[in-house]
């Protein structure tokens, strides 16, 4: 496996989502999408030149972050692919997190014992989060 720090193009975005059962998205909103990211990790199959998985980090680049995109090809589950990716934006946070900054995740239930590994915490009661999501 490779570890690069690039931006995949955004055939390799898209097909990568659906695969992990993302929402579709466009080029145009995938190109944009990956343009933004404030911190990008990319795990890639020597063998295959296949984005095996990948995550993002969004957000202010001081004070407010968001681990965003953390994508695991299904074919390459339980490889530990997953752990390399948050090694990777964990380090990148402490790096560039200033003191207070605040980084927030939003996950799927089955990946909450994953981020307690890296310090997250569930939010309730002390704080609620919100989301809203475009459709159509």
């Amino acid at each position: 496996m490779r570890i690069d720090y690039e931006a995949p193009n955004e055939q390799c975005y898209i097909e990568l989502r659906k695969k992990t059962g993302q929402a579709a998205v466009d080029a145009s909103i995938a190109r944009k999408a990956l343009s933004h990211s404030t911190f990008m990790v990319g795990i890639w199959d020597e063998n295959s030149n296949k984005l095996a998985g990948m995550g993002r980090v969004v957000g202010d680049g001081a004070l407010c972050f968001q681990v965003a995109d953390l994508l695991v090809d299904p074919d390459y589950a339980n490889q530990g692919i997953d752990k390399l990716v948050m090694e990777e934006m964990i380090q990148y946070l402490n790096e560039n997190a200033g003191i207070g900054a605040s980084v927030v995740v939003i996950t799927e239930l089955g990946l909450i014992p994953l981020y307690k590994a890296y310090g997250f915490e569930l939010t309730y009661p002390n704080a609620y989060s919100m989301k809203r999501i475009r459709n159509g």
